[in-house]
């Protein structure tokens, strides 16, 4: 069981810092003022995946995913959580939660999925554009 404390009103930072490591999320894409990744350089990350694919056979862009789940990106953190809130500004001042589960290969399937996040720039998040994606 875990217990979180909000981070700027953004479950996916408290997730990534109560469990100790960076994280993969995959929230919907196309929400208007949708947070770019989180790349702080002393704390975890939170990078947004671009889109999900399985078994490079299906590929799921964001126009049409609309679930919400992050993974550790630590080898040795085996964390998935399953969500309930996109990464918008508009969700920060709303309720929500995660169901997490420690299992290494649950975790592994995850980050499989994961192929395509976005990368981290090197500039302040304050003045990065929005990821844009032309699927939306």
């Amino acid at each position: 069981m875990m217990s979180l404390i909000l981070a700027d009103g953004d479950l996916y930072i408290s997730i990534a810092k109560d469990i100790m490591s960076d994280v993969y999320v995959q929230t919907w894409g196309c929400q208007r003022d949708r947070s770019d990744s989180y790349c702080p350089s002393s704390s975890y990350k939170v990078t947004n995946i671009k889109d999900v694919t399985l078994n490079d056979l299906w590929t799921w862009k964001p126009k049409v995913d609309h679930s919400k789940w992050c993974v550790a990106v630590d080898n040795n953190r085996h964390w998935t959580c399953i969500a309930d809130m996109n990464r918008a500004v508009s969700q920060y001042l709303r309720y929500g939660g995660a169901l997490c589960i420690q299992d290494q290969q649950v975790q592994v399937q995850f980050r499989d999925f994961a192929r395509h996040p976005n990368i981290c720039r090197k500039r302040p998040a304050s003045i990065l554009p929005p990821d844009s994606d032309s699927d939306c």
